[in-house]
């Protein structure tokens, strides 16, 4: 805390991230001043706020320069750049015709980006659903919106939600591209809180931009603490009226997917994530959901799932998308656009935006032993459901449908690698099985939690031997014992697929000994597999330093710098291997470097099959990506597997919708209930082909950039002007021009910018820094792009 400077009347102050106006000061005794003081903020304007400094941890009265003298007039390019700036930041709460976002970001906007940021513009209340493709870049129209909502004064205090893995990416999101700061707000940043501000400090007034998970948020005393934020009801607002005082301005939800009410036989049941946005949401005026799977599968949930987002348009009870009218409220709240495909977003000239996306299977085929242990498996799989629907439970019991699920655990775990099946079998095999008295309602706890997506891996994996636990019956027969045997004998050695991935690693990765400038990213849905790849990896001469992890429940400093590894030029860093889990993929932009993606085992769930390969194949991408997948050739699932992976690459650029309905008949064929025949009949019969799309030429957004920079005159000469004439302000030196380049040096920043070197190369001067569209688009590592903001 800075203290030097005397508290007094008239003087300007720093405190809470904002600049203040001390309009009295009571000094009650030797050791505490209480000060009162007015904002100075456009947004604010004349709003009061009583502090008691000492207690202060971030107070800064400013020295009495900071208000210059008027002894002389400004030279003309001074006066001009304080028109300028004075433009970029009016506020106003009147409908703008001008669209400033894109002029206050350093990223690259394709026209299809502002579509959705117009049109949730255009309503004084947003509430709208973002469903664009797998790797559109949803982020980035987000980020426009919320830049856009802060500029016209329009919004303050924003909460992003989002899974747990996805923080930290939002947050530098935020903050690289579009200079807007937003604080993470979990258990260590609570205890920081605490330290500076005492035991009862809110967390959740601490700072007006904040980013959480779900499950932080849905706990207990985090939520107790979030719920106080809400300005007190009046009276007359005691009966249930929610009140129109909102503390909140943004709610913006991430991978809304994973709140989804979910969907049972005959309805919905709101999972304690949906119950959670059910609470919370009333409290904020705007609400943005993103996700590239808004629909289930079941009309119900996706109904429910509406409503959460616009309570005023939808409700339950109406009916579904035959009704013309229902059309016409989703069409307000929602868009959607596809990557590939008839209604493909495209550029200015009708081309394609996305390169292609080539899906290749490397053909194998199984060992003695490894045929043999999967004929054993299938055999006892067949004959545990037999005994079960000849016993006395119905196939609709509790009990028979989580032995169905712990069977196919089962299963995937043995398409994935001997050392996932063997650390299955030894859980399956201890001795004396379950209590008896254990019941449905346990039973039905473990699916439901199993079937939420988890971000940790480790709690997975327990969440899969509890189900695979349940199997046990404390029999050891010679089915079960042989089986035990073949895969103990297996579970250290390369098994026919890591053999065939071993080969086509060194034949894409590698020039004779050398190691080339290609990745690849190695996706798998289980924790022991990734472990076991990169045993056999290093056994097999791989160095240590060309592989890196990346697995749900990392620490947030480790998973950072993996992405910063991944996403640095190969050229400089020597991984050329990522293996990846399920619960890590969601939010991992990995396309910059990399287009080789490997499956190996092939999701039964054809969207998570998509979330993985747009990883790769998304926004930014510029070369065709490769899909690779094992088939063996002697096994029949794994033929009808591969139908899958080419039937969904069809679905997806043909229907363009995935329906996850398709997981459960996978699952059915996996454990002999379809045959292969069967499916492809499904799959015709029940995808629906959904092209919702506001028909608005591209031309329109790219005049409306353009009026917008002409009215503004948000030109990279006047940019730099006036951060030219800021810097001479505030310390007499501005910038420095780069003869030939078209760039300009800065060798010294202010006192009061000094945090602003995190953004910087290496985070410290001096730095080459450029203006122009051009450097930022063709992605220039030898200068950082400016902007407004």
């Amino acid at each position: 805390m800075a203290i030097s400077e005397s508290v007094e009347i008239g003087r300007v102050a720093r405190a809470r991230e904002r600049y203040w106006m001390v309009t009295g000061v009571d000094v009650s005794d030797s050791d505490t001043t209480w000060v009162t003081l007015e904002s100075l903020h456009d947004d604010n304007l004349g709003e009061t706020l009583e502090i008691l400094r000492e207690r202060e941890t971030h107070f800064e009265i400013l020295p009495e320069e900071w208000l210059h003298d008027f002894d002389s007039l400004d030279s003309p390019e001074a006066f001009d750049s304080f028109l300028y700036s004075l433009q970029w930041q009016t506020q106003s709460l009147l409908p703008q015709e001008t669209i400033r976002a894109p002029y206050f970001g350093s990223v690259s906007i394709r026209e299809y980006q502002l579509e959705p940021v117009i049109k949730a513009l255009a309503s004084p209340r947003i509430h709208f659903l973002l469903a664009d493709d797998v790797g559109l870049g949803k982020t980035i129209e987000s980020g426009m919106i919320l830049q856009e909502l802060l500029l016209s004064g329009k919004a303050r205090r924003i909460l992003i939600l989002c899974p747990a893995s996805l923080r930290w990416q939002w947050k530098w999101e935020m903050e690289e591209k579009f200079g807007i700061d937003f604080r993470i707000i979990d258990r260590k940043a609570i205890v920081e809180l605490r330290k500076e501000y005492g035991i009862n400090v809110n967390p959740w007034l601490s700072f007006p931009r904040l980013i959480t998970s779900y499950d932080f948020l849905k706990m207990e005393q985090p939520l107790q603490w979030f719920k106080l934020t809400q300005p007190v009801a009046p009276p007359a607002s005691q009966s249930g009226f929610v009140s129109p005082f909102k503390q909140w301005d943004v709610l913006l939800l991430d991978e809304a997917h994973n709140c989804l009410p979910k969907p049972t036989k005959h309805y919905c049941q709101d999972s304690d994530r949906t119950r959670l946005i059910r609470e919370i949401s009333p409290m904020f005026e705007h609400r943005l959901f993103l996700t590239a799977t808004p629909h289930n599968g079941k009309r119900e949930a996706f109904i429910a799932f509406l409503e959460l987002l616009d309570p005023y348009r939808f409700n339950r009870g109406e009916p579904y998308l035959d009704s013309e009218a229902f059309r016409k409220k989703l069409d307000a709240v929602m868009i959607r656009r596809m990557k590939r495909g008839p209604d493909a977003v495209k550029d200015p000239f009708g081309r394609p935006l996305f390169p292609e996306r080539a899906i290749h299977a490397i053909e194998i085929v199984s060992r003695e032993e490894e045929e043999e242990m999967y004929t054993l498996l299938n055999g006892y799989l067949h004959k545990r459901l037999y005994s079960q629907r000849v016993g006395s439970h119905s196939p609709s019991a509790p009990e028979f449908q989580s032995l169905e699920f712990a069977l196919t655990i089962l299963k995937k775990r043995a398409l994935s690698s001997p050392l996932a099946f063997f650390r299955s079998l030894e859980v399956h095999l201890r001795a004396g099985g379950l209590p008896q008295n254990i019941g449905p309602q346990y039973l039905n706890r473990l699916n439901a939690r199993y079937q939420e997506d988890q971000e940790d891996d480790t709690q997975k994996q327990d969440l899969e031997d509890a189900l695979v636990e349940t199997l046990s019956t404390g029999d050891r027969g010679s089915e079960l014992s042989r089986l035990y045997h073949l895969t103990a004998l297996q579970k250290d050695s390369a098994d026919s697929k890591t053999a065939a991935l071993l080969e086509w690693m060194n034949q894409t990765l590698r020039q004779g000994e050398q190691w080339n400038t290609e990745r690849v990213v190695i996706f798998t849905e289980f924790l022991d597999t990734l472990h076991y790849l990169r045993q056999q990896f290093l056994s097999h001469g791989i160095e240590e330093n060309r592989i890196i992890l990346l697995y749900g429940g990392m620490a947030d400093e480790e998973r950072e710098a993996v992405k910063r590894s991944f996403e640095t030029n190969p050229m400089h860093h020597p991984a050329r291997i990522l293996l990846a889990t399920d619960a890590a993929s969601e939010g991992i932009n990995l396309q910059r470097y990399c287009r080789y993606l490997v499956h190996i085992e092939i999701p039964w769930n054809p969207i998570r099959l998509e979330q993985r390969m747009g990883r790769i194949d998304r926004y930014g991408q510029s070369r065709d990506v490769h899909i690779y997948h094992f088939v063996y050739q002697n096994r029949e699932d794994s033929r009808f597997l591969r139908t899958i992976v080419e039937k969904t690459n069809q679905i997806q650029e043909d229907l363009q919708n995935l329906n996850p309905v398709l997981s459960e008949e996978i699952g059915k064929r996996m454990l002999g209930y379809r045959t292969t025949s069967e499916l492809p009949l499904f799959v015709n019969e029940t995808l629906i082909k959904e092209r919702i799309r506001a028909k608005i030429e591209v031309s329109v957004y790219r005049q409306r950039i353009e009026e917008t920079r002409r009215k503004l005159s948000l030109t990279p000469e006047h940019i730099r002007l006036v951060l030219d004439n800021a810097l001479i302000l505030l310390q007499g030196e501005g910038l420095r021009k780069i003869e030939n380049t078209g760039y300009d040096r800065i060798t010294k920043l202010p006192e009061r910018w000094a945090d602003l070197t995190r953004f910087f190369p290496n985070n410290r001067l001096p730095i080459t820094v450029a203006f122009d569209e051009a450097s930022r688009d063709r992605r220039d590592e030898d200068a950082v792009f400016l902007h407004p903001s």
